[in-house]
């Protein structure tokens, strides 16, 4: 029984996440990414505020309550609220050409299900032979059926004809462009390409004047136009491939019975739900906040009952003596209940009844943040910073190495005042996740005693292929 937390961890790899999200990859120019002529000037804005139309769509999407995952290799919005996924393929500047040139590459990279591509404002420079514009876009379909082919897959395009501009100065470009885009649309469509096109320039309904921050960028408000319309192709298509789950509103009924002793109000079944199939929360976030609920907390249970109950709860099934006298004595030696509940939550038990109700049991970040507070500093974390640096991991405000960084910097582990041996072998466990062997030990103990600094060593870690390999289990950014 006592194996019920290290288990869950070191099986992780063998766990798959239920009820995958539908995959959109959003790619096009500036007019994805978030860009405006201001931007070349003296005030830069960060990648952290941009973010186009994405936010507004993912809004709609999650309030419409689909399952979606915005996918690329680009990151940019992280700073924005509320939170929206804020990954994308937009190259501020580029034409269909470049695009051509990397999507394959990209959907190898980040695969989707779906593609919103709004391509061919910069293409004013670059008429091919026919004198159409057209080159660039004919080899972007061309590699997405390269790669479907390759990959065995399938992928949509929902494909934009581009907006204008608010000077008018391209108006016979763009009009021209959007023709012949349409045209060879439709010719792709006849043979056999799923492409669904939006009229962009006119549907989105922007006023050109009012709905522009510069000549070739919307406002806020014209980005919100114009995801409207994304949102309107989007929305018959992910009703045909995602279907609510309906097994969602049972398990939030099972937690107000298993856990409260109660039957759920109406309101509370429905809320606790809706989030569930939003696909933002996991069963654990929900458990969560049924445990540590007032209501729970006024039936003021001992230890005992308390560990019975999550028995019950969490692993549908009574607590065995050994488990029971374990946990007792984790609770006993000072361990939080916060901590011991993560134990529940990160079983194979837990992730089993979670996977009875096609939902997933707990973000992968959960297990790196324990990764790191165990092996690094050698403790349960507490609760506020547990729930910190989940919150962070999944809204893509830190990254793998910073996390690293941080808990090796932190005042905490400097004041362990660590030898140079125990310092390695704890980046060995923490970012190898391995115990080290006596050459890779004796190497980097010999780099110490030169003067090499411990800050440059853990770079090194940082940026190792095991390293790199252990951030990809987890799917958090390096």
């Amino acid at each position: 029984m006592k194996k019920i937390y290290l288990i869950a961890f070191t099986l992780f790899i063998a766990l798959s996440l239920e009820a995958a999200p539908i995959r959109i990859m959003p790619l096009g120019d500036s007019i994805t990414y978030d860009d405006s002529y201001a931007d070349y000037g003296s005030h830069i804005r960060p990648a952290s505020v941009r973010h186009a139309y994405r936010n507004y769509l993912y809004y709609r999407l999650t309030d419409a309550q689909y399952c979606v995952d915005f996918v690329g290799s680009r990151v940019a919005g992280t700073d924005v609220t509320p939170y929206f996924d804020p990954d994308n393929e937009g190259y501020p500047g580029k034409t269909s050409r470049y695009i051509a040139n990397i999507v394959y590459n990209k959907l190898v990279q980040n695969p989707a299900d779906i593609i919103l591509l709004h391509i061919g404002t910069n293409d004013r420079w670059r008429i091919d032979k026919s004198g159409n514009y057209m080159s660039g876009m004919r080899d972007i379909f061309n590699e997405i059926d390269r790669y479907e082919r390759d990959y065995n897959t399938h992928v949509k395009v929902i494909l934009a004809l581009i907006i204008g501009r608010r000077d008018n100065n391209f108006a016979s470009f763009t009009n021209t462009f959007n023709r012949n885009l349409e045209s060879l649309a439709a010719d792709r469509i006849a043979s056999g390409d799923d492409i669904k096109i939006v009229d962009m320039q006119h549907d989105a309904g922007l006023n050109y004047h009012s709905d522009f921050r510069d000549p070739a960028h919307p406002t806020p408000k014209g980005y919100e136009k114009m995801a409207n319309l994304w949102f309107r192709a989007l929305d018959p298509i992910l009703s045909t491939m995602q279907h609510p789950n309906p097994l969602i509103k049972p398990f939030v009924e099972r937690l107000y019975t298993t856990i409260l002793l109660r039957e759920g109000e109406e309101e509370g079944v429905n809320n606790w739900t809706n989030l569930l199939l939003g696909c933002g929360a996991t069963a654990a976030d929900v458990a969560r906040a049924f445990i540590f609920s007032q209501e729970f907390i006024n039936q003021n249970l001992d230890d005992t009952t308390f560990v019975k109950r999550l028995y019950q709860a969490l692993l549908n099934r009574p607590a065995d003596s050994a488990g029971l006298a374990y946990w007792e004595e984790q609770l006993a030696n000072g361990h939080s209940r916060f901590m011991i509940l993560n134990g529940f939550l990160h079983s194979i038990e837990f992730d089993l009844l979670s996977k009875a109700y096609d939902i997933t049991a707990v973000h992968p970040s959960e297990f790196f943040v324990t990764h790191f507070y165990t092996k690094a500093l050698g403790r349960d974390a507490e609760e506020g910073g547990f729930l910190f640096w989940v919150d962070q991991l999944k809204k893509r405000k830190v990254t793998a190495s910073q996390i690293a960084r941080a808990f090796f910097f932190s005042d905490e582990f400097i004041a362990k005042d660590t030898d140079d041996e125990t310092f390695v072998t704890l980046l060995y466990r923490t970012l190898l996740s391995r115990e080290p062997d006596s050459e890779g030990l004796n190497h980097w103990l010999q780099r110490l005693a030169s003067g090499e600094s411990r800050d440059k060593i853990l770079e090194y870690f940082i940026y190792s292929p095991e390293f790199r390999a252990l951030a990809q289990h987890y799917k958090i950014t390096l």
